[in-house]
């Protein structure tokens, strides 16, 4: 049994929906389809890291793709920064809430780090979004050569960014703390599971160990090889013994 099967649903849910987000975000992050231009057979494709072409004359065609160096402006690589670090801390976030939930039988003392995590990472992937959707088609600055449309991949990290905010939310709200059982539940826990391996089948304990015989020998009534009373008591019966032969009693000869 893990922690996370003790959780309520709706920090499963949560939980699921920061995995989601971050699927999401990821899939729009690394696409080159944050804008788009294309007139005829010409297409131009771009992302935060590469932009991608396409090209057709007649016969001939070509596409490729190539990377960004760093002649871009600088909102650009602001944004490319407010991402990475977006990525990161999503990451993060989910080895975290994989740590806690997965690999430990009872939830541990409850933190906030899971909703920081989310929620930090979200809002600097909003804020990315909307510096690249107000910049990249300013027709007041000089390095715009094409205008272009903005495309599916910012769209998809925006909705990866407020999904990751709204996990935030619904984690913070049902992180309840969980009391772990007491030493008393778990030994009874442990008992409960012996007799049920009992029954099924499994071999109890002896009720003797071996080499001991069951019944533990008292002492009888009398010691053999010593007669039953002596005469030399009072009230033992009287007398002494019967005269063995060749002897006579006391003082007789």
């Amino acid at each position: 049994m893990s922690a996370f099967t003790s959780r309520s649903g709706g920090y499963k849910g949560g939980i699921f929906l920061l995995f989601f987000a971050f699927v999401v975000f990821l899939v729009g992050y690394a696409s080159p389809f944050w804008a788009s231009y294309s007139s005829g057979g010409d297409g131009h494709y771009e992302g935060i890291w590469m932009a991608c072409y396409s090209y057709s004359s007649g016969y001939l065609s070509s596409t490729g793709c190539s990377t960004y160096g760093f002649s871009q402006p600088g909102w650009f690589h602001a944004v490319r920064a407010l991402e990475a670090i977006c990525l990161a801390l999503l990451i993060i976030a989910c080895i975290y809430a994989l740590a806690s939930n997965c690999c430990r039988a009872f939830p541990g003392p409850r933190t906030r780090v899971l909703e920081i995590l989310s929620s930090i990472g979200g809002v600097l992937g909003l804020v990315g979004v909307i510096v690249y959707g107000a910049m990249r088609n300013d027709s007041n600055r000089s390095y715009v050569i094409i205008e272009m449309t903005i495309d599916w991949a910012l769209y998809l990290t925006g909705v990866g960014s407020g999904l990751a905010v709204v996990a935030a939310v619904i984690i913070g709200i049902t992180n309840k703390e969980i009391s772990q059982p007491t030493t008393g539940a778990v030994i009874g826990m442990t008992t409960v599971t012996s007799t049920a391996q009992h029954t099924a089948g499994q071999p109890a304990y002896p009720a003797h160990q071996p080499g001991y015989p069951a019944p533990q020998p008292g002492y009888p009534a009398h010691q053999p090889g010593y007669p039953a009373h002596y005469g030399d008591y009072p009230g033992s019966g009287g007398g002494y013994p019967p005269p063995q032969a060749g002897y006579g009693y006391p003082g007789k000869y």
